[in-house]
């Protein structure tokens, strides 16, 4: 059935055939796209796609609204979604978009999301929850509230059991129409606000890679639950055995999960534990790792402890609780991804995949956790990652001429910074001490990190850390140039400008350096720091949206996109497409990277694997 509502009133909306619906939808350069669904609640997993059945889908403008029940086939409808010439607009549109390619098996190209605009006219503003959702948004554009409120005889008022029991019947068809009428009205009224043009480039890459993830989300990546479980056994073993290490030589504490317990034997041995709390403006006593860590070579007892807490950690995290995210139908995890934070990057949930445990120097062992994730048979992974992708972005940013030779010469960039700052010969194997404290240096300044930061990072004092910093600017000038460039900048606008595609940040300190004058250093500080590290995160984040909305369009028929973090991406593929696809996720991410860093690009090498390993 095929429902034609018009600007009509619930009563009136009348049926329609295939014919008359596609003879208006083709004719149009924009269309607006809603779906309506239903859970059947077969599945615990939060928002489980795979248990969700399409009740309709509404397509149109606020003109005409088709409004198509899915007990026809809808296969008609596909042209229409793959256009590239009409552009398909919705609210939220990545969710309409994987019930429609789940339920129907129809993709969408040339799409355009205003709750995303919506988002990208906001980033770093503080917003309360539903902020973003259709109908606060149209309130704001336009006064409107027509899901709840009959304001005049000619806008349509909509009963809330129509909003909270949909079904097949003309309050819920009316309802579904609605959304397109609203959805309308707010693209118009954001594509005539005044920063619109300063952000089309945004907004475009935003709309395109909003398929990118709906993809991913779909997905998902495959798991093998059986090794997934061995590592929760070996985690506990190692817990147990670091607790009774613990015990062995402090048996008078009872509980090693008691902050309080273990606080007053940290203090006792004379771990300095009290922290000042702002709050409370009173001191207090802490264990977290960031407080006594910078202790642990002088009390060995720190390492146990951490290793102890890290152990429970991977215990309670990672073991079979996780599993509750394994879909029935798929067999997979599939993570749901929030696609713009302040700085443009994504995130991600249920679960959040891009803070799986890893390898790190003084854990070799995470690469477990990440191996679990592992291919069926006649399956692979291809996994690229960028080498240095923040500092190559920061160089060629700010055209450090320093820092883009070494790269030109494929140098060890930290061992450069070591020997510049120290003024002693620097390599892994002559002062590899200094290459270390080189690279910590390195990714402190592009993190906006000063000397306060260096002074607890190298035990050092003070003094002696703004030191090694002005030695640092000394060694690289055009960086120290860059950075009161982009902080002077940022204070004019008001805003953060944090890539080549006009992406702002807007920041609550830009409006405190003007009331709060007691702490008015503090704010421009925080700005300060923001303004050196928000571009260099936001480019990286830009970077990898590129690869990924050119992996998508070249990667058709031959792999999966699964997984993307950071400057990481994951996509899988039968065995006798591995090294196609290999070439092709390289050549995606070094056409991003020459995008972003015009002089000197990063490079992405790919490996092919069953685990993800990379």
């Amino acid at each position: 059935m095929i429902y034609y509502i018009g600007n009509t009133h619930i009563e009136e909306a009348t049926t329609t055939t295939i014919d008359k619906a596609l003879e208006y939808l083709n004719s149009q350069d924009v269309l607006f796209v809603d779906t309506e669904t239903i859970r059947r609640n077969e599945s615990k997993i939060k928002d489980d796609i795979y248990d969700t059945d399409l009740l309709f889908i509404q397509i149109g403008d606020k003109y005409n609204q088709f409004v198509f029940d899915t007990s026809i086939d809808l296969s008609f409808l596909s042209k229409i979604l793959k256009s590239k010439s009409i552009l398909k607009v919705g609210h939220n549109i990545k969710y309409d978009y994987k019930v429609i390619k789940n339920c129907l098996n129809i993709t969408m190209e040339n799409v355009y999301d205003t709750m995303l605009v919506e988002q990208l006219y906001t980033l770093g503003k503080k917003r309360e929850d539903g902020y973003y959702s259709l109908e606060q948004t149209l309130y704001r554009y336009t006064g409107l509230t027509p899901y709840g409120n009959q304001l005049s005889l000619f806008d349509p008022y909509i009963p809330k059991k129509a909003r909270t029991n949909l079904r097949k019947d003309y309050p819920s068809i009316f309802y579904a129409a609605t959304d397109l009428i609203s959805t309308h009205r707010v693209y118009e009224s954001q594509i005539n606000r005044s920063e619109y043009n300063d952000l089309i480039k945004a907004i475009k890459l935003e709309n395109e890679f909003v398929l990118v993830l709906g993809d991913m989300e779909l997905n998902g990546m495959p798991i093998n639950v059986d090794k997934w479980l061995d590592l929760e056994e070996w985690s506990k073993e190692q817990e147990e055995l670091a607790q009774l290490a613990l015990q062995m030589e402090y048996p008078e504490i009872q509980n090693w999960n008691s902050a309080l317990q273990v606080g007053v034997l940290f203090k006792r041995l004379g771990i300095p534990v009290e922290v000042f709390d702002k709050d409370k403006e009173q001191y207090k006593v802490s264990v977290q790792k960031i407080v006594i860590q910078e202790y642990a070579e002088q009390f060995p007892i720190i390492a146990k402890y951490l290793k102890y807490k890290a152990m429970g950690k991977l215990h309670s995290t990672y073991g079979a609780k996780f599993l509750k995210h394994l879909n029935p139908v798929t067999e997979r995890i599939h993570s749901s991804f929030m696609q713009l934070m302040n700085t443009g990057r994504i995130s991600s949930t249920n679960p959040n995949a891009q803070n799986i445990v890893a390898a790190k120097d003084d854990f070799p062992e995470g690469i477990m956790w990440r191996e679990a994730f592992e291919t069926k048979p006649g399956r692979t992974f291809v996994i690229a990652d960028y080498s240095s992708q923040e500092l190559f972005l920061l160089a060629n940013l700010a055209k450090e001429r320093k820092m883009l030779e070494v790269f030109k010469n494929n140098g060890d960039l930290h061992s450069t910074t070591g020997a510049l700052v120290y003024g002693v010969p620097v390599s892994k194997h002559e002062n590899p001490h200094l290459r270390r404290n080189g690279k910590v240096i390195n990714f402190l300044t592009a993190y906006g990190g000063g000397a306060s930061k260096l002074h607890k990072a190298f035990k050092v004092s003070t003094t002696k850390a703004r030191e090694i910093i002005n030695n640092f600017y000394k060694a690289y000038p055009d960086l120290k140039t860059y950075f009161e460039k982009v902080y002077t900048t940022s204070l004019e606008n008001g805003y953060i400008t944090m890539n080549k595609l006009g992406y702002r940040c807007y920041l609550p300190e830009f409006e405190l350096i003007k009331y709060d004058i007691r702490n008015k250093d503090k704010h421009l500080a925080t700005i300060r720091r923001k303004s050196q590290n928000y571009p260099i995160q936001s480019g990286s984040a830009v970077m990898t949206k590129i690869a990924l909305v050119l992996l998508r369009k070249r990667l058709k028929g031959i792999g999966i996109i699964c997984l993307a973090v950071h400057d990481e991406i994951v996509i899988e593929c039968d065995i006798e497409f591995a090294e196609q696809a290999k070439t092709i996720l390289e050549s995606c991410m070094t056409e991003a990277a020459k995008f972003l860093c015009n002089i000197i690009p990063p490079k992405a090498d790919a490996v092919i694997t069953i685990n993800w390993n990379k």
